[in-house]
């Protein structure tokens, strides 16, 4: 497709996917604060049982629509997708506001260990669910859930076996690597939103845990490039 687009034979376009298909699971994080988890499975025609998951950690408008929308596609391909849920039930902030929200986003970006409880809250929730395989997990974050996801691996954890970041930060917040990071990682970065030395940062850090990463950095691109809208 490289090619062909290269050579002016096709052009790619990001198409706006139907309406999710969702259903609102219930769920705690370890100290008992309430949260609101969607959940998309596979359609019928995927026989083969237990379904690997992928987990989708919202960006900064919370777990709305385009995050349902991104479980729903996950689920067309055979997986169960699960939205988690990382600002919970009654986090008291407006975010139609700006300022609460960019307030919100800190505290929980720089808080890693509640950053971190959440996602494995998600995680044990996904696990207890029907047909699930609970060895084959992924987690996927857009924005501030792509620097969450980068956070979980870099602290070393366990549960899930790859994380993507899409147009996650890749400086601010993220924690400094004490151990060995075990799972896979995959950066999907703006060439026009990130620093080249943010980038030259975390790669002396993934490498320092012993990690097994790759990166993808698009020319002439700005945060955010994944909303359809903007496509």
């Amino acid at each position: 497709k490289f090619l062909a687009e290269a050579f002016g034979d096709m052009s790619l376009e990001a198409d706006v996917p139907d309406a999710a298909t969702t259903s609102e699971v219930s769920y705690e994080d370890a100290d008992g604060y309430a949260l609101t988890g969607h959940v998309a499975y596979p359609p019928e025609s995927f026989v083969e049982k237990p379904y690997p998951a992928v987990i989708v950690i919202h960006d900064a408008s919370g777990p709305d629509e385009y995050e349902q929308k991104r479980a729903t596609m996950l689920s067309e391909m055979g997986y169960v997708g699960f939205v988690a849920d990382i600002f919970g039930d009654d986090h008291g902030y407006d975010l139609t506001n700006i300022t609460e929200v960019f307030t919100l986003l800190v505290s929980i970006r720089d808080d890693v260990p509640l950053f971190v409880q959440r996602i494995n809250a998600a995680i044990e929730t996904v696990k207890g669910l029907d047909n699930v395989d609970p060895e084959n997990i992924a987690l996927i974050g857009y924005c501030f859930g792509g620097t969450g996801v980068i956070s979980y691996a870099l602290t070393g954890e366990t549960q899930a076996k790859g994380i993507v970041s899409y147009h996650g930060g890749l400086s601010a917040g993220l924690p400094p690597v004490t151990g060995d990071i075990t799972a896979k990682m995959l950066i999907e970065s703006g060439g026009d939103d990130d620093a080249s030395s943010s980038i030259e940062d975390l790669e002396d850090e993934m490498k320092s845990g012993n990690g097994s990463w790759e990166y993808s950095r698009y020319s002439g691109v700005v945060h955010a490039f994944t909303n359809w809208d903007d496509a």
